[in-house]
Formats: C-alpha cells, sequence, structure tokens
C-alpha cells in the first residue's frame, strides 16, 4: 500500500494538523 505524501497540505500552514490529517485520509481512503 503506497500512500501519497503530505508535501502539498504540509505547505498549508493554515490547516491544523488534525485537519490535516482528515483531509489526507479522505483522500487516500481509496488506497486502503
Amino acid at each position: 500500500i503506497e500512500l501519497l505524501p503530505l508535501i502539498t497540505l504540509d505547505m498549508n500552514e493554515d490547516i491544523d494538523p488534525e485537519e490535516r490529517s482528515q483531509a489526507w485520509l479522505s483522500e487516500n481512503q481509496d488506497h486502503l
């Protein structure tokens, strides 16, 4: 299982870690 990196989301400091994780999970749920 290869998950996409958080590079793009990490660059956005306006997003909270938890919110960023949720966004990352929602983007990668198809790969899980």
